[in-house]
């Protein structure tokens, strides 16, 4: 992870009335320091308390080291919690800014304006948000322990695993190797039953009236993710269940670069793909480390998943930031190649949408 000396020679007064925490995770050793963060608020006008009241406007965290037990209060009190390139962007701004700037702002939209999505993509209603669900920003991403594509490891493994072995992977692996611009491997079929063969070894999977444990499902794939592989996904038509969890399960990922997406629920729907898709897409995002989306309607929104078609699948402008900062890719090209991918699968709402996004 890169650092880069933060703003602490300007004097000016865009903190003023602002009230800050500084958390106790900052010492002597850490770049910046606790004394130089305090003087950068202060120097701006800012006002730094010891401790979190509901007045306190921000708690300033860095994501690269420990926290304190105080992050945890700063959430229940919805004091904003944020870390030192905030403050010097607000700064080089001029202006105390909000996230959603921070993120159109970054250096990963370079080439395409993202301002109008932002029309497209609604305040989400509230069954889209988990309970107690804290909103990840754009800094918290840049700065949270996660896995990224690198020269190494730049392809996502798919392994189905179905009860139909006849059933074709092809279009959801397409839409995939498009939607993140990374290669797609499609692993040989294997038909899923409670006793499974992957690579040398025997796998048993619990069931529970023809559901299969998804918990264990992940620890298969964990264990036979390829060496060159970013992440391994599996495609299943068979039930999954969590143990614990009495509700539809539609997919589950986890942060060891492992997801599972069952398309049983969505197969009883005459249109069957696009919900697949969007939940595909959305596990997927889980494992580069995106978390729910608590700002717009978006692919990550945390609904309660019922194999409806509410969603969008297309990331609002925040996600789509975290994305390409992972990947890299070009925004225009790979919009470009989306809107061919839906033209040729004759897909209009997504037509639709694309159309009216605008390139730099």
């Amino acid at each position: 992870m890169k650092r880069r000396r933060i703003a602490s020679d300007v004097n000016t007064t865009i903190f003023a009335h602002k009230k800050f925490v500084v958390s106790n995770s900052y010492n002597s050793k850490t770049t910046p320091t606790r004394d130089t963060v305090q003087h950068i608020i202060k120097n701006n006008g800012g006002t730094v308390q010891k401790d979190i009241t509901k007045n306190t406007d921000y708690f300033v965290q860095s994501f690269l080291i420990d926290d304190d037990d105080r992050l945890e209060i700063a959430k229940v009190n919805n004091v904003l919690v944020i870390g030192p390139d905030f403050l010097d962007y607000c700064i080089k701004q001029g202006n105390i800014a909000d996230h959603v700037n921070y993120a159109l702002n970054s250096d990963t939209n370079d080439n395409v304006d993202l301002t109008p999505l932002l029309q497209k993509f609604p305040s989400i209603e509230e069954y889209t948000r988990e309970a107690e669900e804290q909103p990840q920003t754009y800094y918290d991403f840049l700065n949270m322990e996660r896995y990224s594509p690198d020269d190494d490891r730049r392809t996502i493994y798919v392994l189905p695993l179905l009860c139909n072995t006849k059933r074709d992977s092809t279009v959801p692996c397409s839409f995939i190797e498009t939607y993140f611009g990374l290669k797609v491997t499609i692993l040989p079929t294997i038909k899923l039953q409670k006793t499974i063969q992957v690579g040398d070894y025997l796998y048993t999977i619990d069931t529970k009236k023809s559901k299969y444990n998804v918990m264990q499902l992940l620890d298969v794939l964990e264990e036979n993710l390829p060496s060159d592989g970013f992440c391994i996904m599996s495609i299943t038509d068979a039930d999954i269940y969590e143990p614990g969890n009495n509700g539809i399960i539609m997919g589950r990922a986890t942060g060891d670069r492992v997801c599972v997406v069952s398309m049983f629920h969505f197969l009883k729907q005459d249109k069957w793909l696009i919900p697949f898709l969007k939940t595909m897409t959305h596990e997927l995002l889980h494992v580069f480390g995106i978390d729910h989306c608590a700002y717009f309607s978006c692919v990550m929104n945390a609904c309660v998943s019922d194999g409806s078609d509410n969603e969008p699948v297309f990331m609002c402008p925040i996600d789509l930031a975290k994305l390409r900062k992972s990947i890299g890719f070009d925004a225009k090209e790979r919009y470009q190649k989306l809107l061919a991918f839906f033209t040729e699968n004759e897909m209009e709402e997504e037509i639709k949408f694309l159309s009216k996004i605008k390139f730099t």
